[in-house]
């Protein structure tokens, strides 16, 4: 997720809660194993039955997973239970609490909710189905996830950031989980803390 920080930076929340979502564990953990996911995958089974189990006071659960593990498992969750407006998403981790994400968005799909989302110069671009790729830095204190973004050139193409943020903040409501970009984000079972590396993603309860 420095730079300059945007009013409704808390938005790449969304990459975080796809990468965490608690939607698809119970089938995926009762399936077991999963190809080329599986290590991420146990580890967030571990985090859903320590939430489950009333986040026991002994039991603590930390892990690092290197950059290529979180895209396959982006790739992977995103086929098995797909996102509205979302078709790909990938990051790269940098170190200091920095995401560059890249993704294809549905932009006709966002401006049915918001018409007025894209000027008028950048539809076209947007529409041919350019990917949008965004620089995020991030913090966590007492379990609450902040962000500031800034939007990164890809193909030639820079959307401005006010545009950038109409377009996260209504991505980000069409999900199921309704996400609320304008507020901190509570990380998800426990988690106290999240933190990047240099092609690396760490955290713990």
């Amino acid at each position: 997720m420095c730079f300059k920080a945007m009013r409704t930076g808390k938005v790449v929340c969304l990459i975080i809660l796809l990468s965490l979502s608690g939607r698809l564990l119970p089938p995926l953990c009762a399936q077991g194993a999963q190809p080329g996911i599986s290590p991420v995958l146990q580890t967030l089974c571990d985090l859903w039955e320590y939430e489950h189990a009333g986040r026991p006071p002994g039991q603590r659960i930390s892990f690092e997973f290197p950059e290529a593990y979180i895209n396959l498992y982006l790739s992977t969750s995103l086929k098995l239970k797909p996102r509205p407006g979302l078709s790909s998403l990938s990051v790269e981790l940098l170190p200091g609490n920095r995401i560059v994400a890249t993704a294809e968005v549905d932009i006709r799909r966002l401006m049915a909710e918001d018409p007025a989302m894209i000027p008028s110069d950048l539809r076209s671009q947007l529409m041919r189905g350019s990917s949008l790729k965004a620089e995020f830095s991030f913090r966590v204190e007492s379990g609450l996830l902040t962000f500031a973004v800034k939007s990164v050139a890809s193909n030639g193409l820079v959307v401005p950031n006010p545009v950038l943020e109409r377009i996260i903040r209504s991505l980000a409501s069409i999900q199921p989980e309704r996400l609320d970009a304008s507020r901190p984000i509570t990380l998800p079972w426990g988690l106290k803390e999240l933190y990047t590396r240099a092609k690396l993603l760490g955290g713990g309860t």
